[in-house]
């Protein structure tokens, strides 16, 4: 019987490591594709040595604009992960006070079987995506507005990763019976 509870240990932690692999992954595309949304990058040099005339003064060093060229820099894949899985851990916590306060208020008698757990999952995207948001501007040096595009990118990525995989599965179980 121990070594049934050992395969179950270790198959669990390969699923959560496969998930937050996924989860990075996620998050990595969808900076990637705000970065593109956003338009090229900044390419000329910061460091005013580089152009400087050897024979006359160093010029004084202006100040970059905080919005000015760049993008949101790509996460590594264990930062990725740090992201995925504390915006999934806030969108989880915000789905589970909706569905203890629906079945509190008794809401699952007034609809049909399982609209007010896709309300609840619906409804608890939005502290999600806010969780998302914040994550991005504290763990990648960005600003508000492109960590907002960049959580909508994501949420978007996400709806049509569920949205493919649920059509495979429904058209394999159709398909085989």
């Amino acid at each position: 019987m121990a070594i049934v509870g050992v395969v179950v240990v270790v198959l669990g932690g390969i699923g959560v490591l496969c998930a937050l692999f996924v989860g990075s992954a996620l998050v990595r595309a969808a900076v990637t594709l705000t970065n593109r949304m956003l338009g090229p990058s900044k390419l000329e040099p910061v460091d005013p040595i580089e152009d400087w005339d050897w024979d006359g003064d160093l010029g004084p060093v202006l100040p970059r604009r905080r919005g000015g060229g760049g993008g949101v820099p790509v996460p590594t894949y264990g930062n990725g992960m740090v992201i995925a899985f504390l915006a999934t851990l806030a969108t989880g916590g915000a789905f589970s006070v909706l569905a203890v306060l629906a079945d509190e208020f008794g809401v699952g008698g007034a609809v049909p079987q399982g609209w007010a757990t896709l309300t609840a999952a619906v409804l608890a995207l939005v502290p999600g995506f806010a969780a998302l948001t914040l994550l991005l501007i504290v763990l990648l040096p960005t600003t508000l507005p492109r960590a907002a595009l960049t959580a909508f990118v994501h949420h978007a990525l996400a709806l049509f990763v569920v949205l493919a995989a649920t059509t495979a599965f429904v058209l394999a179980a159709a398909l085989l019976g």
